[in-house]
């Protein structure tokens, strides 16, 4: 599953998990 954050300057980043 790929969860996907988004930061408050506008990027993201994504952390993925089993």
């Amino acid at each position: 599953i790929k969860h996907y954050f988004r930061t408050d300057n506008g990027s993201f980043y994504v952390s993925l998990s089993s």
